[in-house]
């Protein structure tokens, strides 16, 4: 069916453009498709248009990533999501850092998730377009690599389990996704403590552990604000966010959740930011091996901290595992 888009849709489309350009500094287009069959593609949304004022009729599109590279677009991040994607276009000469890419792939999961539950198309993305921006923000406190390395290592251990699991596809992207949320309440912390190079303090942890509550507030108060409903997609970052510092014997925190208490997405971000934490390195120590995060990770699951069938995951992907380390280490520091 041909998309009709009446007069107030047009005028939202123009102030969502001016908005979407806003969410990433090198963003120069965003485009949304849905599937039209054959091979092509209905174009629902295009924010250059909307800048511009321009009024297009509904077009078919063939392959958008194709076209777009042939009209000049040499950086391009997309995200296929079931019948839908979004594809955004860097500025000439730009590329899009993995915290920009992380708050571009939350946008067009939250459009997606929008589109399906029926809601209007253009009011989704505008919502989306103010929560992506507040999740963009974890620039300030996380580093590109970082998020992008839980992300892949929590996409590797769901793959792992989701047999065993019964976790689905849709399940899995989501929860790879999202992860990359996990901290997203250290957005509140003090940069004193935050930022401070060296280890905390039993008083500094205390407030640094509070970032579990803080990214509750955030996430529950942008989703308010911006109308977006209750639905699995919202209830799985809440999850993400609320139990990944909770470990099965009861030891963990915010509230000392035990054993099956803990969601499985709970338990997966949990291993991965464990293992991303060991292998990673701090100003105070040096980076664990991999083979070391493997033996650090077993033994806090033969203790009963972590789940042991998210480690068997885990080991039994060892070589995309050196893979991701080595792909997206940080940056050297000093170490001390």
């Amino acid at each position: 069916m041909v998309p009709v888009l009446h007069p107030q849709q047009r005028s939202q489309l123009h102030q969502l453009g001016a908005r979407a350009h806003g969410l990433v500094p090198h963003l120069q287009r965003l485009l949304c498709f849905a599937e039209a069959g054959n091979g092509q593609f209905w174009l629902l949304f295009d924010s250059q248009a909307a800048a511009s004022g321009e009024q297009p009729a509904p077009q078919l599109w063939g392959d958008p990533a194709g076209q777009l590279q042939h009209q000049g677009a040499a950086e391009l991040f997309t995200e296929v999501l079931a019948d839908h994607r979004i594809v955004c276009v860097a500025e000439p000469g730009n590329t899009f850092a993995p915290v920009e890419q992380a708050a571009l792939a939350v946008l067009a999961e939250l459009i997606i998730t929008n589109l399906r539950s029926g809601a209007d198309a253009l009011e989704a993305l505008r919502q989306a377009t103010g929560v992506a921006h507040e999740f963009a923000r974890l620039r300030d406190s996380e580093t590109g690599h970082h998020l992008e390395r839980v992300s892949r290592i929590t996409r590797m251990i769901a793959m792992g389990l989701a047999e065993s699991h019964q976790l689905s596809p849709t399940f899995i992207e989501q929860l790879s996704l999202f992860s990359r949320l996990h901290d997203i309440g250290k957005i509140g912390i003090p940069d004193g403590i935050l930022l401070k190079p060296g280890r905390l303090t039993s008083e500094e942890m205390v407030v640094m552990r509070t970032h579990v509550e803080l990214g509750l507030e955030i996430l529950h108060k942008l989703l308010g604000q911006h109308s977006i409903p209750d639905q699995p997609a919202t209830r799985l970052m809440a999850n993400i966010i609320r139990t990944h510092h909770e470990r099965l014997p009861g030891s963990g925190y915010p509230v000392g959740l035990r054993g099956a208490a803990i969601p499985i997405e709970g338990r997966i971000v949990a291993m991965a930011d464990v293992f991303d934490a060991v292998t990673s390195t701090r100003p105070y120590r040096r980076s664990a091996s991999v083979s070391e995060g493997l033996e650090l990770v077993r033994d806090l699951a033969h203790k009963g901290e972590l789940d042991p069938a998210c480690v068997a995951a885990l080991e039994a992907n060892r070589d995309e595992l050196e893979s991701v380390v080595a792909d997206y280490r940080d940056p050297p520091v000093l170490v001390g």
